[in-house]
């Protein structure tokens, strides 16, 4: 009997010491597992990084998860830019009209509201602070680029989000380069809000019709940044292909009018400059949402 009991323990105390052992040789037979082959189940959802988003097809909307924010695929391409016979009165720095070339980019619908805004930097920094789907405005160069990288830090996708360059505006405000004297014809009362018509007071976004490429307000309403330095006499010396603008200079761009400014500055081809760091209740913003490789030939080109 006693023999049997110590034989008993014996192998009760081999299994506790071979355990930890077996443990291991699993672990590492988990670790050298062979890659799944081809045509194997591909992982679940919950084991792919939370952080990868995907373009969706070029026909649909991009809804940026936290905000909101939609954005509409503008397709590449080369127009004449700056202001031609068609245009009405241009002013000295919208000539000489010249060809340019953009690449595709995902341009936003609308004007980024003061909710978005909120629920990104935590506060609405508006004049006209009515919270909703009231533009924001009254941010500066600096708050837009923190504004950005939160966004692009939270999203973390293959495209960045990055205010338009000036061309890229000019482009999609002119439903991909058409000769429209306002964003979306010729009938200013259909797309634009401005001092005549507005009372002086900014609109909910949306709330004209959009152009050819379904975007809202890009003539009225706010002016918008542009990422581009201002240069009077730029388009005299303006790269063709995804010009950036020129390499220095205090002032930056700003397009497309307001609801508090005259009718005249509501043109597409209209251009407009104010210090970056001014906080004007005028100014707000539009994104876009472009391939990384659109942000880096820009940041390039403006070292």
């Amino acid at each position: 009997m006693q023999k049997n009991v110590l034989r008993f323990l014996s192998i009760c105390l081999m299994i506790v010491c071979l355990f930890p052992a077996l443990i291991s040789a699993a672990d590492r037979s988990a670790v050298t597992k062979p890659a799944t082959k081809k045509g194997a189940n591909p992982p679940s959802a919950r084991e792919l990084p939370a952080e990868i988003r995907l373009e969706p097809p070029h026909d649909q909307i991009w809804h940026e998860p936290l905000t909101g924010m939609q954005f509409v695929w503008v397709k590449g391409g080369c127009f004449q830019m700056g202001c031609g016979p068609w245009s009405g009165t241009c002013q000295a720095d919208e000539k000489p009209v010249h060809e340019v070339c953009v690449d595709g980019f995902w341009m936003g619908k609308f004007e980024a509201t003061q909710e978005q805004w909120q629920k990104v930097m935590g506060a609405n920094p508006s004049r006209y602070n009515r919270g909703g789907e009231y533009p924001v405005e009254q941010v500066s160069v600096k708050d837009v680029e923190i504004f950005v990288d939160k966004l692009n830090a939270e999203n973390r996708s293959d495209n960045l989000y990055r205010l338009p360059t000036e061309a890229e505006w000019e482009y999609a405000a002119r439903s991909g380069g058409e000769q429209e004297i306002y964003a979306g014809g010729i009938n200013i009362e259909d797309f634009v809000w401005h001092r005549g018509n507005s009372d002086d007071e900014f609109k909910p976004v949306g709330s004209k019709k959009p152009n050819g490429l379904g975007l809202h307000d890009m003539s009225g309403n706010v002016y918008e940044w542009c990422s581009d330095r201002y240069g009077q006499n730029y388009y005299s010396k303006s790269l063709k292909n995804n010009p950036v603008g020129p390499s220095t200079g205090e002032k930056r761009v700003i397009r497309g009018g307001s609801a508090a400014s005259e009718a005249k500055s509501s043109r597409t081809t209209n251009r407009s400059s104010i210090s970056a760091s001014c906080l004007n209740y005028m100014i707000g913003v539009r994104l876009i949402w472009a391939p990384g490789h659109n942000r880096r030939r820009t940041l390039d080109q403006k070292k």
